[in-house]
């Protein structure tokens, strides 16, 4: 995500021009990352089974 709001600070008027598509595409990475960030969290107890003590 950071590196679309450093390119968007790079071209800024680029961005002015495209903000919809840029939204867009940060919606479809955010959904893509997502779900691969909660499968790998340490601390997802949905995802991870319980350690055994």
């Amino acid at each position: 995500m950071s590196s679309f709001n450093f390119r968007c600070e790079l071209t800024t008027v680029h961005c002015d021009r495209t903000k919809l598509d840029v939204k867009t595409l940060d919606v479809l990475t955010y959904t893509q990352i997502t779900p691969l960030s909660l499968r790998s969290h340490p601390f997802n107890p949905l995802q991870n089974p319980p350690q055994a003590r």
